[in-house]
């Protein structure tokens, strides 16, 4: 039961994986998924770009980013990993994308799953997926900041 959709958020284009809330953010019935293939040989780093706000309160729900077991990796345990998406940014009213790390995936297909895990004024927003299979040096808070206007999902 995949809820997600791609949506035009922005009318200079701007592009990005939408998941609303269910009515009730306990449900699980409004998770979106995203299945993506891992190439690499080995396990990959896996970042999320995202839709963010800030200061407090955000416009976007914190939601709970899951791991899940594939048919071709069915021995491996899921993990899960929640994203809050408050920026706190020198003080400064921010409305852009945040990339945040979220671990190792396996080699193959991988599915994520996202769940909106609080009902807020905007829809949890993707606007991009990276794979990264060498080392990469993380920023002390775990999410490196970009900017919109480079890449997304259309």
């Amino acid at each position: 039961n995949n809820q997600a959709f791609v949506e035009q958020f922005d009318e200079r284009g701007k592009y990005a994986l939408t998941f609303p809330p269910s009515d009730n953010a306990n449900e699980s019935g409004n998770d979106g998924t995203i299945t993506l293939l891992n190439q690499f040989d080995t396990p990959a780093n896996l970042y999320v770009t995202y839709m963010t706000t800030g200061p407090p309160p955000t416009l976007y729900p914190k939601v709970q980013v899951t791991i899940l077991p594939t048919k071709e990796q069915p021995q491996k345990s899921f993990y899960f990993v929640t994203i809050d998406p408050t920026i706190y940014w020198k003080g400064a009213k921010v409305h852009i994308s945040v990339t945040k790390y979220i671990g190792l995936v396996p080699p193959g297909e991988v599915i994520i799953q996202i769940h909106p895990l609080e009902i807020t004024q905007l829809p949890f927003r993707v606007v991009a997926l990276s794979l990264n299979g060498g080392d990469v040096d993380e920023e002390e808070d775990g999410f490196l900041m970009t900017d919109v206007g480079y890449g997304g999902i259309k």
